[in-house]
């Protein structure tokens, strides 16, 4: 309407005004604010007092910038801030805090404040609506330290120990109550700390220490107790203000009155003391409360015994502390009461504690003489020491009055009772003693003032025995009569002593240097073996010493046993003997052993022994059981070896040596022998795989075997030329036999020519060929040829055999050939040896056939020999015939029981039904007795008297009645009623092996008479053989033993002569008629001497009648 009324009015500006309205209309709505494409600015932090301040620049939806107005600042302006994450505070514009900044006519700013700290996430609105991009962080931080705000704490603001620091802590806020965390934003340098009290005109200013997160530590110092005000302020202004109550420090030992108790005291009695204290700053400590009190430490202390007081009162007015105590202990205390630390201590104070009366119950005796464990020796003197003390244990120093007291054996009585005056030992102990010579228990009951000592309790000392005397020494077990060797044999020793009590004593007599035990060697003084004592204990209820001796060489040894060098008076003999087979000490011996590399002849039987040792070389002279010895024979050029074995049938039992038996017939070779054995006897043996010596034989060839040689001829040759024949010669079991060393072997090699039987006769060449002979011939004629070799053996005649040749076609004989009884013969142990009687002899015939060649055996016939066994009393013993026993030998047994010389025949049957004595036939057998059968020992006696010499004569048969030779009887024994005799004996006249023996005998009595085998120690008895002595002194010549010697009462000794005999000496012979004469005078003489005392004795009687 305007414009129109101005177009209208001046029409003469119509054209330019449309113009200028157009433009402005254009220019207006061309520049419309797009609030997404608004920039706003805003500050990177804020504080907390101060305002903040956003710019905004205003965008068009096309990106331009709205052009401000100065009348812009004037409106109301169309933005606001929005907080979308933060404390929660609403933001505070400042309605007039804008300011347009023209700057081009492109921003203006808008202001705000925030109070309250923290981190904010803030975006702008305009007109409601959000500005594109505006969203943003602000942090809030604290304003400036406000004293009105903050606060303080700390144990300082109310209460403080004299001399100690105590801390206040003061937490800073600005005036918005926001914490303040930077420590550096707060200029401590406005702090003041301040106390100050009524009577004490300067103050006490606090100490400045550290801040942490906003807090500021102080501490304050004061050493006077009282209240005291405190305040705190910032720059003038008050913070806070409060009352402190300083109490006193802790005490100061040195700084503390003590109340001393009672310098001397009994034992038992109740003591106390008090102390007052006050802290280093001189302030009064009158702390009564349970905590202080804890920290206290009064003990009461001596070399002998720690004794902590006990509390009794605390005065908290005064400070008075006092405590009770009680000291048992005698001894000298001195008190170390400290507080807290033992540095700490108050001035020391001493006191003596002085022991108690005497108590009985704690009165003792100690020593061995009341020891019921001590070894208390008997005839030494036993001590024993009297102590006393007071009820309290302690001990009583000087001695107590010697008449308070009583000694009282309630069972037995020493020998030396306990003196009832104890003698004082340093005026602290009494000492007393007694003794006594007899072992056992001795109780003892000790009374002072009347009441028993030791609580009422008796003691009970044992006396044992002292050392065994030599005299009374007792020796038992096996060491005192037998050992073996490398054994230790075990002596048990016992006796009584000096008082003869039976030895109980091991602990007290344990120095086993003090026994020698000494083994000596009868045969050999100079070897001696050592035993020792082993220990001593308790065996069958007595005290024994255990002891051993260990021998490594069997035989006779004299046992003697000594003390402190004091021999034993017994002696005990002792029997060593071998200990058990050690296989590796074992010895062979014989061929193949000794010598060793012995020569040794295919097929026939040799034997060596073993001998048996133990581990120290002692030779066992007994068969050891289960025992098999191995002997095997290796050859070493051929895979072969042959094993023999020998057992307990092989042994001899008086000797204990071993037979080892062997036959080897192939291969002839060098031969080495090793003896081993499976034994598991004692773990004691050490087994190896064989005893340690080797033996060695060479097998050589038997005798040369026709049937087992061959020859072998050329074929094919010439006349003229030589044509070669090879005999190969092998003994009876194939043995390559070398005829070079046989040169009694005569080789004849035939031929004979088929169309005129004309003979060529080769020749043998001797050469280093071994079993290998060469021979040859040179043929004249053409034409076939028959070879035949024989041989002749030059021995009992010459005999021609015929070997074969190497086909077999030229054997003229058959292999074994005719038995021939005359080219056979004997051989065999009972024609070379004696035969036991009653045991088995057996005697062989090898037999060969008429070539003189050695044939089996079995090919004869058993029933065609007839032997016989002729003894020079006619006796007649059966001869069996075995043919098993040997391959080539025909085995004859026999068993004779009568001790002669027997002549052996054997007749054979050679089917013309006449029996020809075969050769040897003067081969004789001797058959000897067999041992000694004690029952049919027979003694000849004899008498004479005494101290002349009288004889017997000894004889002795088998279980077969054969006499005995005696001779290794070497010695007879008499065994008399009153006196020993040793008898001479030597070999007897009659029978040819009995004994004849002299004996001197001392004394008059009866003799019987015993045997002894002095090699075999065997002794045979004589039955009720004995010899009678008479008479006493000796006669002249001892009557030449022809009489015995008669002492009559009251008359010289004279000789009652032998018959044949006569004289004082019994010297001279006399007639058979003198005898009679003699004889008979006597007789008459005699008749009347007794005819006369029977007339003189009826005359007597006749008289006394009358």
């Amino acid at each position: 309407i305007r414009l129109s009324r101005v177009f209208i009015k001046l029409k003469m500006r119509q054209i330019v005004f449309w113009c200028l309205l157009s433009l402005f209309a254009l220019t207006t709505f061309a520049q419309v604010v797009d609030p997404l494409n608004s920039v706003i600015i805003y500050p990177s932090s804020l504080n907390a007092q101060n305002p903040g301040f956003i710019s905004i620049i205003q965008r068009t939806s096309t990106g331009a910038v709205v052009q401000l107005q100065p009348s812009t600042c004037n409106t109301k302006v169309p933005y606001s801030l929005n907080i979308i994450n933060g404390p929660g505070y609403n933001v505070t514009l400042n309605p007039k805090g804008f300011t347009c900044v023209f700057n081009n006519n492109v921003s203006y700013t808008i202001s705000f404040y925030i109070t309250k700290s923290g981190n904010y996430v803030l975006d702008t609105l305009y007109n409601g609506s959000p500005v594109s991009n505006s969203t943003t962080d602000l942090t809030v931080v604290p304003g400036s330290f406000s004293a009105a705000e903050s606060t303080w704490d700390g144990i300082g603001l109310t209460n403080a120990l004299a001399g100690e620091p105590s801390p206040i802590a003061i937490t800073a806020y600005d005036q918005f109550s926001n914490r303040i965390f930077n420590c550096s934003s707060v200029d401590t340098s406005y702090f003041e700390i301040q106390l100050y009290q009524a009577s004490i005109e300067n103050s006490i200013n606090g100490v400045y220490q550290n801040c942490s997160n906003g807090v500021f530590n102080f501490y304050y110092v004061v050493n006077i107790t009282g209240n005291w005000f405190l305040s705190a302020s910032y720059g003038g202004l008050n913070i806070n203000n409060s009352f402190v109550l300083v109490t006193p420090g802790n005490p100061i030992g040195p700084n503390c009155a003590v109340s001393d108790p009672s310098a001397n005291i009994t034992a038992g009695e109740l003591s106390t003391f008090s102390i007052v204290c006050t802290d280093q700053f001189g302030n009064l400590v009158t702390y009564c409360q349970a905590e202080f009190l804890n920290l206290w430490f009064p003990l009461i202390s001596s070399p002998n015994a720690t004794v902590s007081a006990n509390l009794t009162s605390c005065d908290a007015e005064t400070g008075n502390i006092s405590w009770i105590y009680n000291l048992t202990v005698a001894s000298f205390y001195t008190s170390n009461v400290y507080f807290g630390d033992p540095t700490n201590s108050i001035p020391q104070f001493s006191q003596l504690v002085n022991h108690g009366p005497p108590d009985e119950a704690n009165t003792q005796a100690i020593g061995n003489g009341v020891n019921d464990t001590t070894l208390n020796v008997a005839g030494t003197d036993f001590y024993f020491a009297l102590t006393s003390a007071d009820r309290f244990g302690n001990p009583i120093g000087g001695c107590i009055n010697s008449t308070n007291w009583f000694f009282n054996f309630t069972d037995r009585q020493p020998t030396t009772p306990p003196s009832e005056n104890p003698s004082c030992y340093q005026e602290t102990i009494l000492i007393n003693d007694y003794s006594s010579t007899q072992t056992g228990r001795y109780p003892l009951t000790i009374l002072l003032n009347g009441q028993v000592i030791n609580n009422g309790v008796s003691y009970n000392p044992k006396v044992y025995s002292a050392g065994i005397v030599p005299e009374s020494v007792n020796v038992t077990g096996e060491g005192t009569t037998n050992a073996t060797a490398g054994l230790s044999a075990p002596l048990y020793i016992n006796g009584l002593d000096q008082f003869s009590n039976q030895f109980d004593n091991c602990e007290q007599f344990s120095d086993f240097s003090q026994w020698s035990i000494v083994l000596t060697e009868t045969s050999n003084s100079s070897n001696t073996v050592n035993g020792l004592v082993l220990n001593c204990q308790i065996l069958d209820g007595l005290s024994t010493y255990i002891a051993a001796y260990t021998p490594y060489y069997a035989g006779e040894y004299s046992l003697n046993i000594y003390i402190n060098q004091t021999i034993v008076p017994e002696t005990y003999n002792v029997t060593v003997i071998p200990g058990p087979l050690v296989v590796m000490h074992a010895q062979a011996q014989g061929l193949g052993f000794t010598p060793t590399n012995a020569n040794v002849t295919a097929g026939e039987t040799e034997t060596f022994e073993i001998v048996q040792y133990d581990q120290y070389d002692n030779q066992i002279m007994q068969c050891t059981s289960n025992l098999i010895w191995t002997a095997t024979f290796f050859s070493t050029s051929y895979n072969v070896s042959y094993n023999f074995t020998s057992d307990e049938s092989d042994c001899d039992n008086t000797t204990g040596i071993y037979t080892v038996t062997y036959t080897i017939k192939y291969p002839t070779d060098y031969y080495q022998i090793i003896v081993s054995t499976d034994y598991s006897g004692p773990v004691s043996i050490i087994i190896p795989d064989a005893i340690q010596n080797k033996g060695s034989i060479y097998l050589l060839p038997t005798n040369f075997s026709a049937g087992n040689s061959y020859f072998a001829v050329d074929q094919i040759g010439s006349v003229g030329q030589a044509f070669n024949i090879t005999v190969f010669a092998y003994d009876l079991y194939n043995n390559e036999y070398d005829l070079g060393q046989v040169l009694e072997l005569n080789f004849t090699a035939n031929l004979r020519f088929q169309p005129n039987n004309g003979t060529h006769y080769g020749y043998f060449v001797y050469g280093n060929y071994g079993n290998q002979y060469l021979a040859a011939f040179v043929p004249t004629i053409e034409g076939n040829y028959t070879v035949r070799v024989d041989y002749t053996r030059q021995e009992q005649r010459n005999v021609t055999i015929r070997i074969r040749s190497e086909n077999n076609t030229n054997v003229a004989e058959a292999f074994y050939g005719n038995f021939d009884p005359i080219n056979s013969y004997f051989y065999g142990p009972a024609l070379t040896g004696p035969t036991v009687a009653g045991q088995i002899g057996y005697f062989m015939l090898a037999v060969y056939n008429e070539y003189n060649f050695q044939i089996p055996a079995f090919t004869l016939n058993a029933d065609d020999f007839t032997p016989t066994l002729v003894g020079n009393q006619s006796t007649v013993y059966t001869i069996t015939t075995n043919f098993t026993a040997q391959y080539y030998d025909v085995v004859f047994a026999f068993n004779a029981t009568i001790a002669t010389t027997y002549s052996v025949s054997v007749f054979y049957d050679t089917g013309n039904g006449v029996n020809d004595q075969l050769a040897n036939d003067t081969t004789v057998a001797q058959v000897i007795p067999g041992p000694l059968v004690p029952p049919t020992l027979d003694v000849v006696v004899g008498y004479g008297p005494v101290n002349a010499q009288g004889n017997f004569s000894v004889t002795g048969q088998d279980q077969w009645g054969n006499y005995v030779n005696l001779s290794s009887l070497v010695s007879a024994e008499m065994n008399p009623i009153c006196a020993g005799v040793e008898p001479n004996c030597s070999a007897g006249s009659f029978p040819t092996y009995g004994l004849d023996c002299t004996y001197d005998a001392p004394y008059s009595g009866t003799y019987c008479i015993d045997v002894q085998d002095l090699k075999t120690g065997a002794v045979y008895s004589g039955g009720n053989a004995n010899v009678s002595v008479v008479g006493g002194s000796a006669c002249k010549n001892n009557c030449n033993s022809r009489g015995y010697c008669f002492n009559a009462t009251d008359d010289e000794p004279s000789c009652n002569c032998f018959q044949g005999y006569t004289g004082s000496d019994c010297s001279d012979k006399i007639s058979h008629d003198y005898m009679n004469l003699w004889l008979a005078i006597g007789l008459i003489v005699g008749l009347s001497l007794l005819l006369a005392i029977i007339g003189i004795a009826v005359g007597c009687l006749v008289g006394r009648r009358s």
